[in-house]
């Protein structure tokens, strides 16, 4: 006397009658009508984790995606809140070319579905500029290689070393690979990642260290490729902009070794976690942007985000649990409204500090503040 259908359209209205069927007397007659109308969906989330990246006469952006989304639209803007349509896609990515160097853009996405379309992102911005781009061409692994080597990058007449130039050390390579900084380095953008997903990176200090300046405009970035296969950065860092560190390697975390210093802000963000195993120092506050965030051990857990704020936009903070002790945090984290944020620890953890904004908060530890 039940009977379920399934495989309906969403919000759509269905009409049913029932009959008794006995065989030796007949059909009996049909009942009244009922009627019943299947849920639309709600519209998908927020799309975290929104990256834009310049380049010449063009800005990437990327994103994670949002569950239950079928596609994206991408909105623009001369200034920061007026965005208007750009674009539809389906994918997680999308190349805006024809843009004027030296102007700066604002972009934000959302997702949509059958049940409509849902909030906007994060605002990112990007400055297109014609930036010079050095290629790192040694595959040598039996020893450590210098990033200081002129016959080691292409593309460029000496080894990468000047505000805004960008790195990219994506070369094929059949093992493991330490590169080190023989001196100080200045770049504005490192993309980093074995194109055949087989070896890693590491980057390593011999004397040297990184500082990441992109100009005035742009912040600077630290990308993982999506082949990667899990790379290191254990040189020291030091931003003189604001920086936005992205794994988009989903099976491969990126571990940052290596400390970071400064007084701009750090951004997490892309589709692959990100691991700090030291403390860092620099003081313009942490995002942590549709990633997943974690300290590898106690002292990175105490002091692994410098000072200021931590935000979490869609992004999850995993705590390193020390189960001999209790361990205590002296954080502001903030969750803005319409996003949510996750930390994760065990009952052993300490929150002091404050919990603000009007987003919803995962939080499976105590806090003790306001």
């Amino acid at each position: 006397t039940n009977y379920s259908d399934t495989g309906l359209a969403a919000g759509s209205t269905y009409f049913y009658r029932v009959q008794a069927f006995r065989s030796c007397w007949g059909n009996s007659a049909y009942s009244d009508p009922a009627s019943a109308t299947t849920s639309a969906p709600l519209p998908p989330a927020i799309p975290g984790g929104l990256v834009a990246s310049p380049g010449n006469a063009r800005v990437t952006l990327t994103w994670v995606a949002s569950p239950g989304a079928g596609s994206y639209n991408l909105k623009q803007g001369a200034s920061s809140g007026n965005e208007t349509f750009l674009a539809n896609t389906t994918g997680t990515s999308y190349t805006n070319s024809g843009l004027f160097n030296g102007t700066t853009y604002y972009y934000v996405v959302s997702a949509l579905n059958g049940g409509g379309e849902g909030g906007n992102s994060r605002e990112a911005s990007a400055t297109p500029l014609p930036f010079v781009t050095a290629y790192w061409t040694n595959r040598n692994t039996s020893a450590a290689q210098s990033w200081n080597a002129n016959a080691n990058w292409t593309n460029v007449t000496a080894y990468p070393n000047a505000t805004s130039i960008v790195a990219n050390v994506t070369a094929d390579i059949a093992a493991n690979q330490t590169i080190n900084l023989n001196g100080a380095i200045s770049i504005g953008w490192l993309n980093i990642g074995a194109a055949n997903a087989s070896s890693t990176y590491t980057i390593a200090p011999n004397g040297g260290s990184l500082t990441f300046y992109n100009g005035t405009n742009n912040v600077a970035g630290l990308i993982q490729l999506s082949t990667s296969a899990g790379d290191t950065i254990s040189a020291p860092i030091t931003i003189s902009n604001n920086l936005t560190v992205v794994n988009n390697s989903i099976a491969h975390t990126l571990t940052l070794s290596g400390t970071i210093s400064g007084t701009n802000a750090v951004t997490y963000a892309g589709s692959g976690s990100i691991t700090l195993t030291v403390s860092n120092g620099y003081s313009g506050g942490t995002l942590i942007r549709g990633t997943a965030v974690t300290p590898a051990n106690f002292n990175a857990d105490s002091n692994a985000f410098g000072s200021g704020p931590i935000t979490l936009d869609q992004g999850t903070l995993n705590l390193h649990s020390d189960t001999t002790t209790y361990n205590n945090y002296f954080w502001n984290l903030v969750v803005p409204t319409n996003t949510s944020g996750t930390l994760n620890a065990d009952g052993r953890s300490y929150m002091h500090g404050t919990l603000t904004g009007g987003g919803g908060t995962k939080c499976p530890v105590w806090y003790d503040g306001s």
